[in-house]
């Protein structure tokens, strides 16, 4: 608990930093500090969302399975996905604003200018059509496993918490692909809030989701 505690207080700071370093005369901040403070929320709800799942869950026999060896895969790249994400908002100009179309980005599937950098590799992260080709392509390759897991995993002899929890799991990352498109088409200009906070909100439920499969994938069948 004190560790938790100590990361609040280092999300506090950071949120600080980010807020007094980014909006002052301008409206926007710095997509590193906002990938930074983002990616430890995310750390600090992991943490507590697993220590409330060991809370309610009773002693269970364990039983390693090809599920159980997915998940923290898929977790690993949802958590890159949301890091990707605060590129996606943040900045001067957010990326997504420069290409508010779907399924191309812009005129072409894979824009001209997305490996363009200056004199660093890390200028790519200021790239917009780099960060939006990521993007999409992370959130591609992330709507394709799950369901290829979900559907793979019918073969195997699962708990009933594990079932449910995989079948809300396709439903978050199907619902994260239609706010992310729908945020993408109506950001000609500026980013809708409303969908921008659905989208990102979703986001942490479609994680806490696959964390939910992976604590439970273990679980020997009823």
């Amino acid at each position: 608990l004190l560790f938790v505690f100590l990361l609040g207080a280092l999300q506090g700071l950071l949120g600080w930093y980010m807020v007094s370093t980014g909006l002052v005369n301008v409206p926007w901040v710095s997509p590193y500090s906002l990938c930074a403070h983002l990616l430890l929320a995310t750390i600090l709800l992991m943490i507590l969302f697993w220590m409330a799942m060991q809370q309610r869950t009773n002693e269970f026999k364990i039983e390693t399975n090809a599920l159980s060896k997915w998940m923290p895969w898929i977790c690993l790249l949802l958590f890159f996905q949301i890091g990707l994400g605060a590129f996606m908002a943040g900045g001067v100009a957010p990326a997504a604003i420069w290409f508010p179309t779907w399924p191309r980005i812009g005129d072409a599937f894979i824009p001209a200018t997305a490996f363009q950098m200056q004199n660093n590799w890390h200028t790519l992260l200021e790239n917009p059509a780099f960060i939006q080709l990521m993007h999409r392509s992370m959130a591609y390759v992330l709507v394709l496993l799950i369901i290829f897991v979900w559907r793979k995993s019918r073969a195997i002899s699962l708990h009933t918490k594990t079932k449910r929890g995989l079948v809300l799991l396709v439903l978050f990352v199907m619902m994260q692909a239609l706010l992310g498109i729908l945020t993408v088409i109506n950001s000609s200009g500026h980013v809708p809030v409303a969908l921008g906070v659905l989208h990102q909100m979703n986001g942490f439920f479609t994680f806490l989701a696959a964390l939910y499969v992976w604590y439970h994938a273990v679980m020997k069948a009823e």
